[in-house]
C-alpha cells in the first residue's frame, strides 16, 4: 500500500517515527486503508504465484556493498534501476551471490554496475552465459577486485570486455555517441567529480567518448554474445538532489536516463519488450506479472498529487484467439484493438494511485 499524502513524517536524525505522531491517524487515512485492503481481498488471486516476464536482470553484489564504506554502491545501483523504471522498462533485480546457471539463462540481458568483488564462480557463470549468446552491459570497475575486495591489475572479465584496465580518474564531462545503432539527440552529461575507468581497447570497438577523448562506451563481440562496457563508474548518481534519496523522484542529468534505456533496448537485439507504455508520467512505475495464460499489469503513481490520465499501452500476447481485458477491482471490461497477429493496444482509464489490469488469453 502506498499513498504519498498519508505517509507519516519521519523525524530527522531519529530511528523511529516522531513520538507525538505514533498511534494517530491522519484525516482520511483510515478510509484509504479500508479501501485498499478491500481491493486486495478482491484481487488476491492475481497477486500470488506470479512470475516476471522480463528478459533483463540488474545484478546486485552484496559483497561489493559490504566493502563500500560510503554506501555509494547501493545508491548508484538504485539510481540505474529507477532510471529504467522512469523509462518504463521492467528489470529484475538479482543478487550476484545467488546466480545459478538455471537462473541466469532466463535472461537475454544482464546489467552489472560497478560490481567490483565478484567470485570466481560468478565470473565463470557470466563469461559462459555471454559465450552462449547473452549480452552483458557492465559499468566500470566490475570484476576489478577478487571476492575479498583485493584490487587486481586488470578486470577478471577483461577478455570478455575486450579492454585492459589502466587507472581510475576524474575530470571527464560530456559523452558523445558515434555509433549509428544508438541514436542520441544530445550529449550525455557526466559529473566531472565522479570517477571513470581509463581503459585501452584490445578487441572492443569504441562507440562513445568523453569530451577529453577518453573511451566512454565500448562494444566487444565474445563468441555468440556481446559485451557493452561503460567506463563512467557513477552513472546512477547523475541526478539532481540528495544522493541519499531513495524514492522515484529523481531528475537525471541530460541524456543519462535515455542512454541507459537505449543501451538496454539495443542489447535486446531487436526483441520487443513485453509492453510499451506511452503518455505516462515518469514517476509512474509499470510492472507486469504473469500466471498461466494471463498477464497482470500494475501501475503505481508515486507522485499521487494529480490523477494519471490518458496512458496508452501496447502489449505482445502469445495468442489473440481468446482475449479478455478487465480491471479486476470492479470487473470492468477494457476495449482493445489488434495491431498485428501478436500485439494489441488499449487505453487505461484515469487513476490516482494504483491501477491493475488483467489480460487473459
Amino acid at each position: 500500500m502506498y499513498q504519498n499524502k498519508y505517509r507519516i513524517p519521519y523525524a530527522w536524525g531519529r530511528s523511529f517515527y516522531e513520538p507525538s505522531l505514533r498511534g494517530k491517524w491522519k484525516e482520511g487515512m483510515w478510509e484509504v486503508t479500508e479501501k485498499t485492503f478491500r481491493k486486495m481481498a478482491k484481487v488476491e488471486k492475481y497477486l500470488i504465484n506470479t512470475a516476471s516476464p522480463s528478459q533483463i536482470a540488474l545484478i546486485y553484489s552484496e559483497r561489493t556493498r559490504i566493502i563500500d564504506s560510503y554506501n555509494r554502491y547501493y545508491i548508484n545501483q538504485l539510481g540505474l534501476y529507477q532510471a529504467l523504471l522512469q523509462e518504463h522498462i521492467q528489470v529484475d533485480p538479482v543478487f550476484a551471490e545467488a546466480l545459478t546457471k538455471e537462473r541466469i539463462n532466463k535472461y537475454k540481458v544482464l546489467i552489472i554496475p560497478d560490481s567490483r568483488t565478484l567470485s570466481e564462480r560468478e565470473v565463470n557463470l557470466i563469461r559462459n552465459w555471454v559465450k552462449e549468446g547473452g549480452v552483458l552491459i557492465s559499468i566500470a570497475s566490475t570484476s576489478l577486485c577478487d571476492e575479498w575486495g583485493r584490487k587486481q591489475s586488470n578486470y577478471l572479465l577483461s577478455e570478455l570486455f575486450g579492454v585492459n584496465y589502466q587507472e581510475t580518474k576524474t575530470g571527464a564531462a560530456n559523452i558523445t555517441i558515434a555509433a549509428s545503432e544508438i541514436e542520441m539527440s544530445q550529449e550525455i552529461t557526466y559529473d566531472t567529480e565522479y570517477p571513470y575507468d581509463l581503459v585501452s581497447p584490445t578487441t572492443a570497438n569504441i562507440i562513445a567518448k568523453f569530451n577529453n577523448g577518453d573511451p566512454a562506451i565500448l562494444i566487444n563481440r565474445y563468441y555468440k554474445g556481446k559485451s557493452i562496457f561503460l567506463t563512467p563508474v557513477k552513472l546512477g548518481l547523475c541526478f539532481q538532489g540528495s544522493k541519499s534519496t531513495e524514492g522515484m523522484f529523481k531528475d537525471y542529468y541530460p541524456g543519462i536516463r535515455e542512454l541507459i534505456s537505449k543501451l538496454t533496448v539495443f542489447a535486446l537485439k531487436g526483441e520487443e519488450l513485453p509492453f510499451i507504455i506511452s503518455n505516462c508520467p515518469k514517476d509512474v512505475e509499470c510492472i507486469m506479472r504473469t500466471q498461466p495464460n494471463r498477464y497482470i499489469l500494475h501501475l503505481l503513481n508515486y507522485a499521487d498529487e494529480e490523477p494519471v490520465k490518458g496512458v496508452e499501452i501496447e502489449l505482445n500476447i502469445p495468442s489473440l484467439k481468446r482475449i479478455k481485458l478487465f480491471y479486476p477491482e470492479d470487473d470492468q471490461r477494457i476495449e482493445y484493438k489488434k495491431l498485428n497477429n501478436k500485439k494489441i493496444a488499449f487505453k487505461l482509464r484515469d487513476f490516482d494511485v494504483h491501477e491493475m489490469v488483467v489480460i487473459e488469453y
